[in-house]
C-alpha cells in the first residue's frame, strides 16, 4: 500500500514538469500560445521580412559619425515599400543568425526566440557621401514580434 502512495504522489509531481516540457516543446515548433497558432500559420516568410523592416525603420538612428568624428544625417526611409525598393533582395528569414549559432534552448523553449532576419540594406545621407552598406540581424519569436539581436 505504501508504494502504491509513494507513486502517486511521484506521478504528482512529476505531472507539472511534463506539462511545462510539453508546452517548451510546442514553442520551440513555433507555437504561438497568445495568438493560439503556429507561426507558420500567422505569417508568410514575406511578412514576417516586412514586419523585420517595418520595425528597422522606427530603431534606424538619425546620424552616424564617421571614424574621423564627422557627423552624417541619414535620410530615413519612409515607407516599407521604398526600403524595398530601393533594397532588393534585402532580407532573408532563416532559423540562425549565423552559422554555429544556436539560441538557448531555454529561451527557444519560453517562445522568445524562433528565427532570425537578415536585413542587407543602404544607408543614404543628406550631405554629399557615397552611401554605404549596412547589416543588421532582427530576431522574432513565436508569434512573430522583433526585436534586435545581440549575443
Amino acid at each position: 500500500m505504501r508504494k502504491v502512495k509513494k507513486r502517486y504522489y511521484f506521478m504528482l509531481l512529476l505531472l507539472p514538469f511534463l506539462y511545462m516540457e510539453f508546452k517548451g516543446f510546442v514553442n520551440v515548433l513555433g507555437y504561438c500560445e497568445k495568438k493560439d497558432a503556429n507561426i507558420s500559420q500567422l505569417y508568410s516568410e514575406q511578412e514576417l521580412i516586412d514586419r523585420a523592416i517595418k520595425f528597422l525603420l522606427t530603431i534606424s538612428p538619425s546620424t552616424q559619425v564617421t571614424v574621423e568624428g564627422r557627423r552624417l544625417h541619414i535620410i530615413p526611409y519612409k515607407t516599407v515599400e521604398e526600403f524595398k525598393k530601393i533594397n532588393p533582395n534585402c532580407c532573408s528569414v532563416e532559423r540562425t543568425a549565423h552559422e554555429g549559432f544556436t539560441q538557448y534552448l531555454s529561451i527557444r523553449k519560453q517562445g522568445k526566440s524562433y528565427g532570425y532576419v537578415h536585413i542587407a540594406y543602404l544607408l543614404n545621407y543628406e550631405e554629399d557621401v557615397e552611401p554605404s552598406k549596412f547589416g543588421l540581424i532582427l530576431e522574432f519569436d513565436t508569434c512573430g514580434e522583433m526585436s534586435y539581436f545581440s549575443q
